[in-house]
């Protein structure tokens, strides 16, 4: 019967409603206002004692339907014993709220108060014992289940209090997990009850307060706060109905999985908030009791919002998390959901302190809406150009105009003017009837799709979406000399919109650009991200609203509908965006590495990415595929450039291939291991022509017992100029760089069937460094020296021999010719069944051959890995632990004649000299391909030495790593990978202090149709790379032309 809810709504409204004026007049009468102070966010003297109301009105409506029942209904509603404690307590707590409203009370009196009423509860009967498999528990004893319940009411009750700083937020966010409570009392037929009538009560006189309080005008004193005694009845509600709801007891409720969640969904801002605080005094050793303006609400205002706006923000942020949590629980566990919704308040929480600081949130945001935009509007943008380049004359228009500081740039449009309009006299202003307009061009301009390009301004950094518009030197001498302000204006970075086109449009003359002048001030003053938020979605109104623009945005719903399917042919393109931010000097390690150096390592870095892939098949057996991949980024060592460009030709289980190519790893798993010590995916593709084989091949009469893979090829590096700029960059610390190296790659692994229960394989993996020249710096001359690149070292260099010249020209490095690196796999693997292997497997390097004697030991990444290959949804798809060790390599060993004394030293004919050190080489200097490893990320890169050396600096390692990575939905899938490192520098050069550091990270990949979308957080704690926090946004989309 919901009636009685209905009635017990509408009774508590009413008294609400008449209950507030009343209040009203007496703190008008009584002057008992609310005084702003500096921790404060309102500016006028307001009413605090709007909570009075509620208990009065719940009680009344209560009494009035209890009594109701009890007469009409045959007593169908009985009081239990824990309700008249609840009631009991509520009335304590209310009483110390209007004695603290009135008087004022020191936070630890109200504190044990809480506590005490706390203690009614669970000695009458109402106490935690089951917390339904949340992290691992069940059932709870009886102590434990007390104490959990009174700290549970009494961190609920001190959430809602602290959280009580804007109109409407405390009573938001209580109506909120008031109204779920009902709902969920509802789903299980328990709302006869009395506390389903408490809630619904309680939901009529917060609904009559939050009218006054949002609505209300302090001119016609209609205006109220809450006040302790509304806050902390309204929390000792909520910790008695989260008590309630999580108690498991069987004549009430059927046995609930989702008990501890329900509570903890509908309280999680103000409970994860109170967290937070609480976290941060102690941090800065602040009093717990002392308040403060650090809570979320307190942050979104620093941020520009107004309390209205917060108040929506949050609430929505609220309900979104209700809504994930619901839709996550048929799926996930309570405790995998608590985890998330907690990394997701951190996130939130790390976003508001980058909105805080707006310049570098804006920066952020032009960056990532940029690159989105670049890919969306690629399709128009290209027609735009060709319908221009057709017409004659260049399609790109640029033209010098003062930005950010004051410095020059070059804005970039699409040309909608005659060839050289400007030589036609002095330079004017452009107007929309301008005679110099070209038909195409006055079509674009009318709709403003000539400043298109100007989204590469606003990715390269010398645009923002909004600031005020760029001018020529020309006419800002003009203002200038009118009005001095406009240098104000250098602070902020120009925009491809403004506050001001929006007020008054586009500017024809001096006086006109003087009133456009005001409203950028005006705009100066008063910018936030919200404003900047504003702004751009009235100007898309404005531009959207245009015939043409809809043509325009129907062309591009149409792209993909126009590609056709072919039996032999497939075009396929591939469009990415990826953008870091965080903090620290490097972008996190654990989002860079085993990526072929995609993203920059420098922090606060992007890039846009786009690819065209073809694959041809002749028959059955020949195939011809090929890829063009371009990559254009920001805030990295490469501005543009081709990542991949090759043409490969396949012939049943054999291939030929020449260009770049990112090379997958043949037998470690790229998403989850650290990779393999030779060639792994950590650097750029190096160019190269290679043969091997696509996969495994089975060994004609082996029946699939054998199989082997195979590769063999010659390429050439390509970091010429890196290397150079590296070395002229710092000559204090570097002493040579090599230019025009060659590379050499092969491997061969060998194993048995990997579908029975058991199998192995064995392989080895070798590459080389040869020919090029080296520079080296001797006594402040720089000495070049070559290396044959002929036919015969192109054939020395498969296998790394000696040199029987060793000592001639004083050829030390010559005793192997070029620089090897290799190293030797063995590995078991057990199919437990047909869906679940598990693999052990140990990497042994080896450096120009004198590691393979394992004389000091054996160094290497040894693993086990687990591979789970079920259909479908898995929560654990792979997992992989690794263990690493490079410290067992000789170090530097040599003879010096000097050590010896006569007749000794004449007598001793054998010479001992070499130095393992890996990556390191006497001539190639680095085994790195634009400052980063080819082979295992474990060694840090050259590019990571903050003095500018250009070696490695740190190749002694003991490291630990773990991945796991799996699905949460059909469409939603996580990665989590982390390492913990320890080094000594090298052999040559030891570290002062043993190096150490802590890397992690956490990704999650959404995807859906030919989209895909990820978020990662990623850190690393030590000195390695340093204290770095990197936020990662990735999107891409796969499209087909043909």
């Amino acid at each position: 019967m919901t009636i009685s809810l209905l009635g017990a709504f509408l009774l508590s409204f009413i008294c609400g409603m008449v209950f507030t004026p009343l209040i009203l007049d007496f703190c008008k009468q009584k002057n008992l206002y609310d005084i702003p102070n500096d921790r404060k966010v309102h500016k006028n003297a307001i009413p605090r004692l709007g909570g009075i109301s509620f208990l009065p009105s719940m009680l009344i409506a209560f009494f009035v339907i209890l009594i109701f029942f009890s007469f009409y209904k045959h007593g169908d509603i009985s009081i239990k014993t824990w309700s008249m404690s609840f009631i009991t307590g509520l009335a304590i707590i209310y009483f110390v709220g209007i004695i603290d409203d009135l008087i004022g009370l020191n936070a630890s009196s109200k504190f044990l108060t809480q506590i005490a009423t706390a203690c009614l509860l669970p000695f009458s009967g109402l106490y935690i014992n089951n917390l339904y498999g949340l992290f691992g528990i069940y059932e709870l004893p009886y102590i434990t289940g007390v104490l959990l319940t009174i700290f549970i009411i009494v961190f609920i009750d001190n959430a809602i209090n602290l959280i009580d700083g804007i109109d409407g937020l405390a009573g938001g966010l209580s109506l909120l997990a008031l109204s779920g409570f009902l709902v969920y009392f509802i789903h299980y037929d328990v709302f006869m009850h009395t506390y389903s009538i408490i809630v619904a009560g309680l939901i009529g006189a917060l609904i009559a307060f939050l009218y006054f309080n949002i609505y209300g005008s302090t001119e016609r004193n209609t205006k109220i706060f809450m006040g302790d005694s509304g806050s902390l009845s309204l929390g000792f509600t909520l910790g008695f109905l989260s008590i309630k709801c999580i108690m498991n007891n069987t004549l009430i409720w059927p046995e609930r999985s989702e008990a501890f969640l329900v509570p903890a969904s509908l309280l999680f801002i103000p409970t994860a908030d109170v967290v937070r605080v609480t976290l941060h005094r102690l941090r800065h050793c602040h009093p717990l009791f002392l308040a403060d303006k650090n809570h979320i609400h307190h942050k979104f205002m620093r941020a520009g919002l107004s309390q209205h706006q917060t108040l929506a923000f949050i609430l929505m942020l609220a309900v979104a998390i209700v809504i994930l949590n619901a839709l996550l629980y048929p799926t996930i566990c309570a405790t995998w959901i608590i985890a998330i919704d907690a990394a997701l308040y951190c996130l939130v929480n790390v976003c508001i302190n980058q909105w805080i600081d707006s310049n570098y949130m804006k920066r952020a945001f032009d960056v990532i809406t940029s690159c989105l935009c670049l890919i969306i509007f690629s399709p128009l943008i290209l027609l735009c150009y060709l319908i221009i380049k057709i017409g004659g004359g260049p399609a790109i228009y640029k033209q010098e105009r003062i930005g950010l500081g004051g410095r020059p740039f070059y804005i970039y449009k699409f040309r909608s003017m005659k060839v050289d309009a400007e030589k036609e006299g002095e330079e004017l202003l452009q107007m929309d009837n301008d005679p110099r307009l070209t038909k195409i061009g006055r079509i674009l301009r009318s709709h403003h799709i000539d400043e298109l390009p100007q989204l590469w301004n606003v990715l390269r950094g010398d645009m923002s979406f909004v600031g005020p518009r760029p001018e020529r030197k020309y006419y800002i001498e003009q203002i200038m000399k009118r009005d001095s302000r406009y240098e104000k204006l250098y602070a902020l970075r120009p925009g491809v919109t403004s506050y001001a086109t929006l007020k008054n449009g586009y500017t024809d003359t001096i006086d006109k650009m003087l009133v456009r002048l005001e409203m950028d001030l005006y705009y100066l003053e008063h910018q936030s991200l919200w404003t900047d938020m504003k702004i751009l979605l009235k100007t898309f109104v404005n531009i959207a609203s245009g015939r043409i623009f809809c043509i325009a945005f129907a062309i591009l719903c149409m792209n993909n509908a126009m590609a056709q399917d072919s039996l032999q042919t497939n075009i396929t393109y591939d469009l990415t965006t990826e953008a870091a931010f965080g903090t620290g000097d490097f972008t996190a390690y654990q989002l860079v590495t085993n990526r072929h150096h995609v993203l920059a390592t420098r922090p606060n870095t992007a890039y846009l990415r786009g690819a065209v892939n073809v694959e041809h098949a002749f028959n059955e057996d020949w195939k011809l595929s090929g890829t063009i991949d371009a990559i254009g980024s920001l805030h990295a060592d490469h501005k543009s450039y081709l990542q991949q460009c090759y043409a490969n030709l396949s012939w049943k289980s054999f291939f030929l291939e020449v260009g770049s190519r990112e090379q997958q790893q043949v037998v470690r798993d790229d998403l989850l291991s650290v990779g393999s010590f030779v060639k792994g995916t950590n650097a750029k593709p190096i160019p190269q022509v290679h043969i091997g084989t696509n996969g495994f091949w089975n060994i004609p009469y082996t029946k699939g017992w054998i199989q082997v893979n195979f590769d063999f090829g010659y390429g050439k590096f390509l970091d010429n100029s890196y290397r150079e700029k590296q070395y002229f960059d710092r000559q204090d610390v570097c002493y040579q760089y090599v230019t025009g190296a060659y590379y050499h790659q092969k491997h061969l692994y060998i194993r048995t069937n990997p579908e029975k229960t058991f199998f192995a394989m064995v392989g080895i993996e070798h590459a080389a460094q040869f020919g090029g020249t080296n520079y080296k710096n001797q006594s402040g001359i720089l000495v070049a020296k070559s290396k044959p690149a002929n036919f015969k070292a192109f054939w020395k260099v498969i296998l790394p021999l000696g040199d029987s010249n060793y000592f001639e020209n004083e050829a030390l490095e010559d005793w192997v010719y070029g620089n090897h690196v290799g190293v030797m796999t063995y590995q078991i693997g057990w199919n437990i069944n047909k869906s679940h292997q598990v693999q052990a497997y140990l990497d042994n390097p080896f450096e120009d051959g004198s590691g393979i004697r394992k004389g000091n030991g054996w160094d290497g990444l040894w693993g086990l890995q687990y591979s789970n290959k079920t259909l479908g949804r898995q929560y654990v798809r792979g997992a992989v632990f690794e263990y690493f060790q490079s410290t067992n390599q000789s170090g530097p060993l040599h003879w010096d004649k000097g050590d010896f004394p006569e007749p000794i030293r004449s007598q001793i004919t054998d010479l001992v000299t070499g130095n393992d050190n890996y990556y390191n080489h006497l001539f190639y200097g680095s085994y790195a391909h634009y400052g980063m490893t080819p082979g295992i990320a474990l060694i840090t890169s050259p590019i990571y030495n903050k003095n500018g050396f250009n070696e490695f600096s740190n190749n002694r390692v003991k490291a630990w790593h773990l991945g796991v990575n799996g699905e949460l939905t059909d469409h939603l899938s996580y990665l989590v990978k982390g390492s913990y490192q320890e080094g000594w520098g090298t052999y040559g050069a030891p570290a002062p202090q043993k190096l150490h550091s802590f890397d992690a990270m956490f990704q999650g990949i959404y995807i859906q149709g030919p989209w895909k979308i990820s978020a990662a957080y990623a850190f690393d704690a030590g000195n390695v790379y340093g204290d770095c926090n990197t936020f990662n946004i990735k999107i891409g989309y796969h499209g087909k032309i043909l």
